[in-house]
């Protein structure tokens, strides 16, 4: 526990940065998209986004971060309730990842910038099963526009995403194998990553 302590110490002296940078009205968005609707259970916007980010930033289960958001004293919440909040502050997450987002970022007609990864995830349990989850965001506007659950031996590999004619992937040194360009290509699209790049530099 004193290393939960610790976290929660320094996330409080860094939450006056963080709250800086988030858009302005990000506070009575929270109402508007409906993450707020009782105060039961979380007094304000602040609370609730903090025990967001405690729980999605730590990866730990719904249950350990409802234990800690009792023991750091932002209320008292279950672990079923918790997830509810979370389902509920959808719209008002993707909100702000959008407002937060650089306006500069610009995207030619007819092209959709997608970035893929992979990551792998351990199922609570005796078992312990590992999974990979393979997804991929636009970067318009961050949301995700594909995503495949494989067992721990699915590979990574551009030819797992539906893209389109005229549709940028980006991809790490994993994605940017012969075949896997040529599974882009094969499509209408080009392709970027740690290696060599297909894409011209016009819509780069």
């Amino acid at each position: 526990m004193k290393n939960i302590e610790r976290r929660i110490v320094r996330a409080d002296e860094q939450w006056e940065l963080l709250s800086g940078l988030l858009p302005e009205g990000w506070e009575a968005k929270a109402r508007d998209l409906a993450a707020i609707r009782r105060a039961r259970g979380v007094k304000d916007a602040p609370t609730l986004l903090r025990m967001l980010l405690l729980h999605l930033a730590d990866g730990c289960s719904l249950r350990e971060s409802a234990a800690r958001i009792s023991e750091v004293g932002w209320g008292k919440v279950s672990a079923v309730a918790l997830f509810k909040r979370l389902r509920a502050a959808e719209r008002w997450l993707a909100w702000m990842a959008c407002e937060s987002w650089n306006k500069d970022f610009r995207v030619p007609a007819g092209r959709r910038f997608l970035a893929v990864d992979a990551s792998t995830v351990c199922e609570q349990g005796e078992t312990g099963s590992q999974w990979r989850v393979h997804w991929s965001i636009n970067l318009s506007d961050l949301r995700c526009t594909h995503f495949d659950l494989t067992d721990v031996h699915g590979g990574e590999k551009f030819a797992r995403f539906p893209f389109l004619p005229g549709d940028v992937a980006l991809g790490d040194r994993g994605y940017s194998t012969p075949p896997g360009v040529e599974s882009v290509r094969d499509r209408g699209g080009r392709c970027t990553g740690a290696g060599k790049s297909d894409v011209p530099a016009a819509v780069r």
